[in-house]
């Protein structure tokens, strides 16, 4: 008698691992499906940074090249006309200076230290 009754509880519970089984690889398959949107969804955000970056980038490079050209552009202010009273610079390259200019502005300097105490 419990052969029969064996066989019987078989034949229904076998239908109903099959639905487990199936629910199982609908649970895997949806799951996998998830880990490749969240995959995709990183790649995207990856892409959208990587961008923003590089026009960033690209924005710095153009002001700095405008800030460039003004610089080229500006006017440099003229040279003030050679007073005769400054002679030329000497053979080594450097602006010769005679020794009286250099007492007499010595002497305004001191001069005006002494005032400002």
């Amino acid at each position: 008698m419990r052969a029969p009754l064996l066989i019987a509880a078989l034949m229904l519970a076998t239908p109903a691992m099959a639905q487990v089984d199936s629910n199982l690889d609908r649970s895997i398959a949806l799951r996998a499906e998830q880990d490749m949107a969240r995959q995709q969804l990183n790649a995207l955000q990856n892409e959208i940074y990587a961008t923003q970056s590089r026009l960033q980038t690209e924005q710095t490079l153009r002001e700095l090249q405008s800030q460039r050209a003004l610089l080229r552009v500006r006017p440099q202010a003229p040279l003030p006309p050679a007073d005769a009273s400054t002679p030329p610079p000497a053979d080594g390259g450097y602006a010769a200076i005679p020794d009286a200019m250099l007492a007499d502005s010595n002497a305004r300097v001191r001069a005006a230290s002494q005032g400002a105490r």
